[in-house]
C-alpha cells in the first residue's frame, strides 16, 4: 500500500493547516487552534491519526480517550470523530482502513455517527445504537422565516411562543452563573454528585474529565451554570451563523434531582433572554416523554451511536445497553468552539 499512517504528533503543523482548511472549510482555524484540547491528545497515551500520500495528509481520523464503566469494570474507550477523507480519495475504501487503524489503540470504540460514518462503521460490523435523541426547540420564528416583514417580528414572536410563555410561566427564575468566574464552586459540587446507579453504561466522568472538558474549555467564557434546589445544569451560549443558541450540556445534582423542574425554568430564563434555539441530548425515555411540551416531537432526531470491541463479551454488552449521553460528550457540542 503507498499509504502511510502517522500520529498526530509525527504531522507538520502545516501539514495539519492545509488539510483542516480543505476538509473543515467551516471550523478549520478553531480546530487547528485547539485541535490538542478537542482531541485530548496524550490522555491515555492516544492521539489522532492521519493517512499521507507523499507527503500529503489525505485522510483523518480524530480520537478522544475516555473511559466508560461497565458491570464496575473501568475500561479505556475511544470516542472516534472527525473521521474524513479528502474528496480525492474517497471510494477507496480508506475510510475502513483507518478505522481498522483506530481500533488498535483502546480495548472499546464509540461513534456518533452522520450518515457517510455510518456506512463505514456498519461495513465494519460496528453496533448500532439508537437510544440517544436530540431534543430541539426554535424560539425565535424570524431566524428561520427570514423574509417576514421587520414590522411583524414583534407581534409574530410574541404569537408563536404565546403557548410557550403560558407553560412555563409559574417556573422559578434563574440566574444564569460564569462557569470561568466560578470554577472552584462548580468543580467542588461536581465532585459531591449523586451517581445514579442504573443498567446503562456509563462515561467515567471523573475531576479530570471534568477539568479537560469544562474547565479548560477553549471558549469559556460561553460556557454557564444554573442552579435549582442543588441541581446544576450547564449550558453553552452560542452565536452560531447569526442563530443564538442554548446548548443544555451536562446536568448533575446533589440530592433530590429535579431535573424537569429546570428544564422549564431554563426555557422561562431563555425567552426572557432573546435564545433564539434551545438543544439538549438525553438517553432518558421518562425525561424526553415528560418534555414533550417543550421539545415537541416534530424537532425531536435520534442520534446514532456505533460502538464495537474486540472482546466480544463487552461488544455484546454494548448492543444490548444504552449508553448513558449527555451533550457535553464526545463532539456533539464542541463543534460550536467559534
Amino acid at each position: 500500500m503507498k499509504y502511510i499512517v502517522k500520529k498526530y504528533s509525527e504531522l507538520k503543523k502545516k501539514q495539519l493547516e492545509l488539510f483542516y482548511r480543505e476538509v473543515f472549510k467551516d471550523r478549520h482555524a478553531s480546530l487547528a487552534a485547539n485541535s490538542y484540547w478537542c482531541y485530548r491528545i496524550n490522555y491515555l497515551n492516544c492521539q489522532p491519526i492521519a493517512l499521507l500520500e507523499n507527503d500529503k495528509i489525505i485522510g483523518h481520523l480524530g480520537l478522544i480517550p475516555i473511559k466508560i464503566k461497565l458491570k464496575e469494570e473501568l475500561m479505556p474507550a475511544t470516542w472516534y470523530i472527525d473521521l474524513i477523507i479528502h474528496p480525492n480519495y474517497q471510494g477507496k475504501g480508506l475510510g475502513s482502513f483507518l478505522v481498522k487503524e483506530g481500533q488498535k489503540k483502546s480495548k472499546v470504540q464509540l461513534a456518533v455517527c452522520n450518515e457517510t460514518a455510518l456506512r463505514v462503521y456498519e461495513k465494519l460490523n460496528w453496533k448500532i445504537n439508537l437510544s440517544t435523541k436530540r431534543l430541539a426547540r426554535p424560539i425565535n420564528p424570524l431566524k428561520w422565516v427570514p423574509f417576514i416583514k421587520e414590522l411583524d417580528l414583534k407581534i409574530l414572536k410574541s404569537l408563536y411562543n404565546a403557548t410557550l410563555s403560558r407553560k412555563v410561566n409559574d417556573a422559578k427564575n434563574l440566574k444564569a452563573h460564569s462557569l470561568s468566574e466560578n470554577k472552584e464552586k462548580i468543580l467542588d459540587n461536581f465532585k459531591k454528585r449523586k451517581i445514579e446507579d442504573v443498567s446503562t453504561i456509563k462515561i467515567e466522568r471523573d475531576e479530570d474529565w471534568f477539568k479537560w472538558r469544562l474547565l479548560d474549555f477553549p471558549n469559556e467564557k460561553n460556557l454557564f451554570f444554573f442552579q435549582l434546589d442543588d441541581n446544576f445544569i450547564i449550558v453553552h451560549l452560542v452565536n452560531s451563523k447569526g442563530i443564538r443558541r442554548l446548548n443544555i450540556i451536562m446536568h448533575f445534582y446533589l440530592n433530590e434531582t429535579c431535573e424537569l423542574k429546570m428544564y422549564y425554568s431554563l426555557f422561562k430564563w431563555s425567552l426572557e433572554n432573546n435564545i433564539d434555539l434551545v438543544w439538549s441530548c438525553t438517553t432518558d425515555k421518562s425525561l424526553i416523554k415528560n418534555l414533550e411540551d417543550l421539545f415537541p416531537k416534530k424537532f425531536t432526531k435520534t442520534i446514532t451511536i456505533a460502538a464495537t470491541s474486540a472482546d466480544k463479551n463487552i461488544e455484546s454488552e454494548l448492543e444490548k445497553k444504552s449508553l448513558e449521553i449527555q451533550g457535553v460528550d464526545s463532539d456533539i457540542d464542541s463543534i460550536f468552539i467559534i
